[in-house]
């Protein structure tokens, strides 16, 4: 969560891109059982410092979490043709 933003953040460690066939999407929940993809912007983006083939990917949420004050988020893998 940032305090100037007033949005979540999520820090993923991705695979470097064009080396994968994966697709990250960002869901939040308000009670573990119903789950809504998230609309996120991407931050920053940098060589992973230890994962060779990897990024370290920074997002913002489009969500005000101020809106739902407690939130779960994960991140959904899965594997696009």
């Amino acid at each position: 969560y940032d305090l100037v933003s007033e949005k979540i953040l999520i820090t993923l460690n991705e695979r470097s891109g064009g080396t994968h066939n994966l697709r990250y999407e960002v869901e939040a929940s308000n009670d573990l059982v119903d789950w809504e993809t998230l609309e996120v912007s991407s931050v920053s983006r940098s060589a992973h410092a230890s994962l060779e083939g990897f990024e370290s990917a920074d997002y913002e949420t489009a969500r005000d979490a101020e809106v739902e004050p407690r939130q779960f988020v994960r991140v959904k893998f899965s594997l696009t043709p």
